[in-house]
This record gives C-alpha cells, sequence and structure tokens, in this order.
C-alpha cells in the first residue's frame, strides 16, 4: 500500500481539521480586528476631514481679521484726519468772527468820527430860489 491505513488517515485528517479550526478561529479574530482597525480608521478619517474644514475656516478667519484691522486703521486715520480738519475750520470761524467783530467795531469807530463832522443842516429854499 502506497497509503497510509484509513485509521491513520482519519487521525491525521482530525488533526489536520483541528489545526484548520485554529487557524480558521485566528483568521476570524484577526477579521474582526481588521474591522474594528477600519472602522476606527473611518472614524479618524471623518475627524481629520472636520478639522482639515476646521482649520481651513480659521484660516479665512484669520485673513479676514486682517482685512479688518487694516480697515480698521484706515478709519482710525481717517477718523484723525476729520477731527484735525473740524478743528481747522472751527478755528478759521473763530477767526472770521473776530475780523467781523473787529470790522464792525473799526466801522463804528469811523463813523462815530465822521458823523459829527458832517453838516445836518438843512438848507431852507426860499420861494425865490428856485
Amino acid at each position: 500500500m502506497d497509503q497510509p491505513a484509513p485509521r491513520d488517515q482519519v487521525t491525521q485528517l482530525e488533526s489536520r481539521i483541528t489545526t484548520l479550526d485554529e487557524e480558521n478561529r485566528g483568521l476570524r479574530g484577526e477579521v474582526e480586528a481588521l474591522n474594528t482597525n477600519r472602522a476606527a480608521l473611518a472614524r479618524c478619517g471623518e475627524e481629520l476631514a472636520e478639522i482639515r474644514r476646521a482649520a481651513a475656516q480659521t484660516l479665512a478667519i484669520e485673513q479676514e481679521n486682517r482685512n479688518l484691522q487694516q480697515e480698521t486703521a484706515l478709519a482710525r486715520e481717517q477718523v484723525a484726519h476729520l477731527e484735525r480738519e473740524n478743528a481747522s475750520l472751527r478755528k478759521k470761524s473763530q477767526r472770521d468772527w473776530f475780523l467781523a467783530g473787529a470790522g464792525v467795531g473799526f466801522g463804528g469807530l469811523l463813523l462815530g468820527l465822521i458823523i459829527p463832522i458832517l453838516p445836518w443842516r438843512r438848507q431852507r429854499r426860499r420861494w425865490d430860489q428856485f
């Protein structure tokens, strides 16, 4: 006989079945572990995508913040310029009122000096002078 006895074959096959069952259990455990890892990896991928979106929003917010800071600086410069212009206009207005008052005072002085000198007599007209 070239082949071993059937009892030996059954024993060998049973031992092989036992080995394959153990190997099958081990592989099923690995499959479960891989499925668990795959699920964890999927969650990590989702978290990464969310973090990237948040980071992109952060970059957009930072850029908007820079733009707003520039606008604020320009607005402050404009306010300072307008305040200086307002102060200048107030000084000019005060100067104009001072000059107007001085002109009125000087005009009153001149009138006060000239009016007494003017002759206020009426010339009487007579019937014979026409």
